[in-house]
C-alpha cells in the first residue's frame, strides 16, 4: 500500500514500437489519478498486488473514489470485489470501477453489474498517435486557444469545461482546485487550454506528462459551438505542446462520439476500456 504522494511521470517513452506504446497508453490514466488523488480532500492512493484504488472526502461525484486496476483470481473475485466495495459503502461515497483489457477476472464487468454498478455512458477507446505525424490544421474562425499561465486563465479553462461537459460547478470544482495547486507550466505535469470562440469560453482540453507519453484530457465543447472543428483544435493545441516538450507519442481515450474525429486526424485505435458507478443506498 502506498499512501503518499506519487509523483507524475516526466520520462518519455523512447521506444514507439506497437507494444510498448500500447502499454504506456494504459499505464497513463493510472497515473494521471495516483498524480490527483493525493491532492484531494482526505485523499489516500493504495496500490497492492490485486487492486490500484483510491479514495477522498467527496461523496457529491464518483470520480474522486475510484478502482482503477483489477487483478484478482476467479475464486477470489467475489469476497475481493465485497471487500473492496464495503470500503466504499460504509463511508457513503459513491465511486467509479475501471474495466480494462488487463482487467482480471475476465467477467469483471458482470460481477459489478450484479452488485448494483450502472455502466457511465459509451465504452471509451484508447488511441495512439505518433507526434511526428500530427496533422497541420488551421482552427476555426473566431477561435482562441489559450495555454493557461495564471489564475483567470484557469478560471477560464474552467468555463470551457463544465460548459462542455454540461457539468454543475460545485460536481467539477475539486478538478479546479487540483490544478490550482500544481501550478502553471513550468515543472507541472498538468497544461490547460481555454478555447475562446469570439471571446466567449465554449472548450476545454488539459495535456497530462505521464507514462512517457503526452496525453490529453478533458476535451468538450459547448453544445452550441459543435461542428465548427473545436475539439480537433483543443486536441492538436495540447499534443503539439506536447511534441515541443520533447515527447514522441500522444494519446487519448475517445467516446464512441468521438472516435471517427480522432481516427481522421491519424489516432489508431489500442482497446476499450468501460467505466461503472456505484451509488450507495440512501
Amino acid at each position: 500500500m502506498n499512501d503518499t504522494e506519487a509523483p507524475a511521470q516526466h520520462g518519455i517513452l523512447a521506444d514507439p514500437a506497437p507494444s510498448a506504446l500500447e502499454a504506456a497508453a494504459w499505464r497513463q490514466p493510472v497515473d494521471y489519478w495516483r498524480t490527483c488523488a493525493v491532492r484531494l480532500p482526505g485523499g489516500e492512493l493504495h496500490e497492492t498486488s490485486r487492486f490500484t484504488w483510491f479514495t477522498s472526502d467527496f461523496t457529491t461525484a464518483p470520480w474522486f473514489n475510484q478502482v482503477m486496476l483489477t487483478n484478482v483470481d476467479a475464486g477470489e473475485a467475489d469476497a475481493a470485489i465485497d471487500e473492496r466495495l464495503a470500503f466504499f459503502a460504509e463511508r457513503g461515497r459513491p465511486m467509479l470501477w475501471h474495466v480494462i483489457p488487463a482487467s482480471r477476472p475476465a467477467d469483471l464487468s458482470a460481477r459489478l453489474l450484479s452488485r448494483g454498478f450502472h455502466a457511465v455512458g459509451s465504452r471509451l477507446t484508447m488511441m495512439t498517435i505518433e507526434l511526428a505525424d500530427l496533422p497541420n490544421a488551421e482552427p476555426p474562425a473566431g477561435l482562441e486557444i489559450e495555454c493557461v499561465s495564471d489564475e483567470a486563465g484557469l478560471e477560464r479553462w474552467f468555463s470551457g469545461y463544465i460548459a462542455g461537459f454540461a457539468m454543475a460547478p460545485e460536481a467539477a470544482r475539486p478538478f479546479l482546485d487540483i490544478y490550482r495547486g500544481f501550478g502553471y507550466c513550468g515543472d507541472s505535469p498538468f497544461r490547460h487550454y481555454a478555447g475562446l470562440l469570439n471571446g466567449q469560453a465554449v472548450a476545454s482540453a488539459t495535456l497530462f506528462v505521464g507514462a512517457g507519453v503526452a496525453s490529453v484530457w478533458h476535451v468538450g465543447t459547448a453544445p452550441a459551438a459543435r461542428r465548427l472543428g473545436i475539439g480537433s483544435a483543443m486536441t492538436l493545441a495540447a499534443l503539439n505542446d506536447g511534441r515541443r516538450l520533447g515527447h514522441r507519442s500522444g494519446v487519448l481515450q475517445a467516446s464512441d462520439d468521438g472516435v471517427s474525429i480522432y481516427r481522421k486526424l491519424g489516432f489508431r485505435e489500442y482497446g476499450q476500456a468501460l467505466q461503472y458507478r456505484w451509488t450507495p443506498a440512501s
